[in-house]
């Protein structure tokens, strides 16, 4: 009975800290939780995305400044 009190005593910190997130160590599902990181990830792809089409577009208009300015 006394080990068995002690194995519930060192299990509930370790369940306490549990989020929900395999990735952070999480072992509980919670549907919720796995839709906002998906949110998350895409909004952050979403917003790499945008940050590359600036970035390559301003590189063309650099680039055909470029071209104009050396004579070609």
């Amino acid at each position: 009975m006394k080990t068995s009190l002690l194995a519930i005593a060192a299990v509930i910190p370790l369940l306490a800290s549990c989020t929900g997130d395999p990735n952070s160590g999480g072992i509980f599902w919670s549907e919720p939780a796995a839709q906002q990181r998906l949110s998350d990830r895409q909004q952050r792809l979403d917003d790499v995305e945008g940050q590359t089409s600036r970035t390559r577009s301003d590189s063309r208009r650099k680039q055909a400044e470029i071209d104009r300015l050396s004579g070609e």
